[in-house]
Order: structure tokens, then C-alpha cells, then sequence
């Protein structure tokens, strides 16, 4: 259940971001909720997001931040 309510945080900050969209999110927390996403998938997923930003910085345009997470994305989910 870890894993749903970490993503679920996450996604709520992603979709205010404009970086996921809210279909992609309840995706997303329903898959966890039914035990499909370990924990440790979500933690890896945040920590290459966060990796990500803090190496951009301010520099980090929206477009290629919505490329590098949806990279992420696929890589620690699947989809």
C-alpha cells in the first residue's frame, strides 16, 4: 500500500505540473493499489525524477522534462 500513496503524491504533483495527465494518474495509483507496482519501483522512479530536476535546474524546459519522465516512466512501469 506504500507504493499507492507514494504515487499517489507524486502524481498529484506531476498532474499540477502539467507532466501527467489525470487518466495517467488514476492509472497509475489503481496498478499500485492492486499490488502491480513494488515500492521500490516507485522509489527508483522518484529518485531518477528528482535526479533529473536537480541536475537541470532551472534550466529544465517543460518539454524535456515531459520527455526524461515519460522515458522514466516506461522504464519503471511499463507504460
Amino acid at each position: 500500500m506504500r507504493a499507492a500513496e507514494k504515487l499517489n503524491t507524486l502524481s498529484q504533483d506531476l498532474c499540477i505540473g502539467g507532466w501527467l495527465t489525470e487518466a495517467q494518474r488514476k492509472r497509475l495509483v489503481q496498478r499500485a493499489e492492486a499490488g502491480a507496482i513494488r515500492e521500490a519501483a516507485v522509489d527508483a522512479y522518484v529518485d531518477e525524477v528528482r535526479d533529473r530536476i536537480d541536475q537541470a535546474g532551472p534550466r529544465l524546459s517543460n518539454e524535456s522534462f515531459c520527455r526524461s519522465q515519460r522515458n522514466a516512466w516506461r522504464r519503471h512501469f511499463g507504460q
